[in-house]
């Protein structure tokens, strides 16, 4: 619907500006055959409808649309007084491994 408003309202405007120069699309020769008034009231009902059909179409298309949300912006701390965080604690020491040249056996409970 848009496209066709568009092209409504280009033949529309388009006939204007050629009938101030004396001349006219082959398609519309037929507009003044009725006389000069209705000639432009044809010129200016095209502009009209195109116009129209143009707005509708913009509007069908923006509500056919996926609507995208918004993510809400996050606005930078700029506050010299709060403290920079502290580093974590490195982990501690894991147990000692096992000296793998001690493969004795655990002694025996008697």
């Amino acid at each position: 619907m848009k496209n066709f408003g568009s092209l409504l309202l280009l033949l529309g405007v388009g006939t204007v500006v050629l009938n101030l120069v004396g001349y006219e699309f082959r398609i519309l020769m037929w507009i003044d055959n009725w006389g000069e008034t209705v000639g432009w009231a044809i010129r200016a009902a095209l502009i009209v409808a195109g116009g129209v059909l143009w707005v509708l179409g913009d509007r069908a298309e923006k509500a056919a649309a996926p609507e995208v949300a918004e993510t809400p912006r996050q606005e930078p701390m700029l506050s010299a007084a709060a403290p920079e965080p502290a580093d974590p604690a490195p982990p501690a020491d894991p147990a000692p491994a096992a000296d793998p040249a001690d493969l004795s056996a655990p002694p025996r409970d008697q």
